[in-house]
């Protein structure tokens, strides 16, 4: 090669990169002038339902980021002990780590550690990074500089990424195009399957020297015993705690619901807000192109070097195997066809490869489509250009490589989505939270909770990821905090809660957790709640030292009962007794109970196809001469109520047991609440109530008469609760 053409190919591909990290700075101009205060505007791109969860997760992902890196410099060995979910351990198993985005982003911590800055730049770097990558995997793969620039600039701007905006997770792939090229010159599991697809696949091609397989393990070794290390939390954490199946795993799949993911829409150009919430379809012009890759194998420019065409068709067969192994991945684990249920590959990934049966939305493996699309597109671009060079005229050959050009230029301007992200403050709706957090930054650290702490989903989301970015200003202990899958002292801590500012639910949170801090705002509380949090600070029961419209701190004065229950919280398996020292045996039914009252809400509503809950408050008198057990985290032992609902021919539609969380004295009675959730079914129906005790895991009816209350049940549309919870 001339020194000439070697300047030329430097400059082209100079002005490749020039261009491509220009694109990535117009895509997100808008966030680049608020990158430490904003978020992308969701709601602006997707509709409201939709934007609503997308927050959450960004809000998770910006105090993951934030938490890793603290914890880097602070204390290493306690990365994945954070601050949230307190007293519980090993807490960031409960989502990705981010440790690789994390490292990425090491370098912007000199400008600032402010949770919002560490994502939004993570998130501006994965479009320039992988627009960059692709390009230098199709430059290598085909030998095209246009080629390879069409191509890192449409992976960049794939509908898939415009999906998943608020999941930085699945944002940051920008890695995989390098390491297929690292893999074709001799983790996710995005990463770690499609690159053994594609190792395999040229191995069978290639048959490798010995040499070469050495140099191949020697580079894998390191990253897989990374993978290795950060996996075992995970795989802990799972053993521990058992986690359900989330509804999104072991779906029975309809081909319908597969191709509605894939299906390109017809149009030429396709604007922001035309583009389904969940897509993962290949643009029509990068389809196209895509599909002349396969040129490479069936007519072999002649005008490209004979190691050129080798290469290329081997990697053209590479991504297609991939991509053809990522559409059966998408189908689930089970596809239903003419009434017949046929388990796929996806099933006995999840019987055999640890924690694939927790992997969420297995249609995600759309992205692998998404980002071998558009590299199989640069390299049917090449293909094309190989076959005009052949031309025996140099005039023609020119002009035809000029046209051409300019016809793919106008196409991909014009069916790729050329998107800017819009921005929108951070803390918009959030004001009261930062204020607050930034007030706890100015005292001394103590464990702290956040009210309110709803028992919801959606109000779980929202406030739970507000309070945990909010607590990257300080890093205090807060027992609140969001993910898909939170540990069992959560809920149990969550309950207590709702008893809060009573005084025994303070003492029962001192005992388990040392609560210091108790954060509280007021506008976003019911009207009953307000009334009772003033009454408690008037009477003197809490002092607030910092109040203000929107928020207030009380501090809890230091018991000597502080952190006593804590042992029992975080044991793995119920002791002799209970964490208020009560025996878990079996007590003795009282030979004439006296009568069980329930009152509960007579209209109840379900939404997304759960039970809303709601408290039944239930008042029990103890005849015996031996105190009852119901306050402990292990159910084994425990006094509970059950709850049954017939609907009006008195076929039962669901049933479950409701925690008392508190005990109950002999001889005497209380009044507690339990909570019940209704099942997803629209009409009247009746619940039966009764008293039984856990014990081996069997439940014992313990004689009280049964309770009949008749409601109603209805369904909520999901957005009622949203514009409730938001404002």
């Amino acid at each position: 090669m001339s020194l000439v053409t070697t300047r030329r190919n430097l400059l082209a591909v100079g002005a490749s990169l020039i261009a491509l990290i220009a694109l990535a700075l117009y895509g997100s101009w808008p966030l680049l002038g608020c990158v430490d205060s904003c978020f992308i505007d969701y709601f602006a791109i997707h509709d409201a339902q939709t934007a609503h969860f997308e927050m959450p997760d960004t809000r998770l992902n910006s105090w993951i980021l934030a938490w890793v890196q603290h914890a880097l410099f602070e204390s290493p060995t306690t990365l994945f002990d954070t601050n949230v979910f307190y007293p519980a351990s090993n807490t960031l198993a409960g989502s990705e780590h981010l440790l690789g985005v994390a490292l990425q982003t090491l370098p912007f911590r000199l400008f600032s550690d402010g949770a919002v800055m560490l994502h939004q730049s993570a998130l501006i770097l994965s479009f320039a990074l992988l627009a960059i990558n692709t390009f230098f995997f199709v430059r290598w793969a085909a030998g095209s500089t246009w080629g390879a620039l069409l191509a890192g600039a449409a992976a960049a701007f794939m509908p898939w990424r415009f999906s998943e905006l608020g999941h930085l997770q699945l944002l940051s792939v920008q890695w995989i195009p390098l390491i297929w090229m690292l893999a074709g010159r001799v983790l996710a599991y995005l990463t770690l399957l499609s690159t053994g697809v594609i190792v395999l696949t040229l191995w069978i091609a290639t048959r490798p020297e010995f040499r070469a397989v050495l140099r191949l393990a020697g580079a894998v070794a390191l990253p897989t015993a990374i993978v290795a290390l950060t996996s075992i939390p995970y795989i802990s954490r799972f053993s521990a705690f058992r986690f359900a199946e989330n509804s999104t795993t072991d779906f029975v799949s309809m081909p319908g619901l597969f191709l509605s993911f894939l299906k390109p829409p017809l149009a030429l150009r396709a604007d922001l807000a035309g583009l389904a919430p969940v897509t993962y379809h290949l643009p029509l012009v990068v389809l196209a192109f895509a599909a002349l890759a396969l040129g490479w194998w069936f007519a072999a420019p002649r005008s490209a070097p004979d190691t050129l065409r080798r290469r290329t068709r081997v990697l053209t067969a590479a991504l297609l195997v991939a991509c053809a192994t990522a559409m059966v991945l998408m189908l689930g684990r089970r596809i239903e066809l003419s009434g017949t249920t046929i388990l796929l590959p996806g099933h006995w990934l999840a019987q055999f490869v640890p924690g694939y049966s927790q992997m969420r939305a297995e249609f995600r493996w759309g992205i692998v489509i998404g980002l071998a699309g558009p590299a199989l597109a640069g390299i049917g671009i090449a293909w094309l250009e190989n076959q005009l060079r052949a031309l025996p005229q140099a005039t023609a050959r020119i002009l035809a490589l000029g046209s051409a050009r300019a016809v793919t230029l106008a196409l991909f301007a014009l069916n790729i989505c050329w998107f800017q992200l819009p921005s929108r403050d951070a803390w918009v709706d959030a004001k009261d939270v930062l204020r607050a957090h930034q007030a706890l930054a100015k005292l001394e650290p103590g464990v702290t909770v956040e009210i309110p702490w709803r028992i919801h989903r959606i109000s779980t989301a929202s406030n739970g990821s507000r309070y945990m970015i909010g607590s990257s200003l300080h890093w205090n202990p807060i027992l609140n905090g969001y993910t898909a899958y939170v540990p069992p002292s959560y809920h149990f801590l969550q309950r207590l809660a709702q008893s809060l500012p009573d005084p025994t639910a303070i003492e029962k949170l001192q005992r388990l957790t040392g609560l210091r801090w108790i954060v509280v705002h007021p506008e976003r509380l019911g009207r009953v709640q307000k009334q009772l949090w003033a009454a408690a600070e008037k009477g003197g029961q809490l002092q607030a030292i910092k109040a203000t419209p929107t928020y207030r701190i009380y501090e809890i004065p230091t018991s000597a009962w502080n952190d006593s229950w804590r042992a029992a919280l975080l044991a793995d398996a119920p002791g002799p007794t209970t964490m208020t020292g009560l025996p878990r045996t079996a007590i003795a039914a009282p030979e004439s109970p006296p009568p069980l009252n329930v009152r509960v809400r007579d209209q109840m509503r379900y939404e997304h196809g759960s039970g809303l809950p709601y408290f039944a408050t239930v008042t029990i008198v103890n005849p015996s001469a031996e105190s009852w057990p119901g306050l402990d985290i292990q159910p084994e032992g425990l006094v509970e109520l059950r709850y049954r609902f017939f609907d009006a021919a008195d076929a039962l539609l669901s049933e479950g047991t409701a925690s008392l969380d508190r005990d109950i004295p002999h001889g005497s009675g209380v009044a507690a609440q339990a909570l019940v959730r209704p099942p997803a079914v629209d009409g009247p129906m009746t619940i039966h109530f009764d008293l039984v005790q856990r014990v081996g895991g069997e439940l014992r009816n313990l004689g009280f008469p049964a309770v009949e209350v008749a409601v109603e049940v209805s369904k909520r549309p999901l957005l009622h609760g949203i514009r409730k919870e938001n404002k």
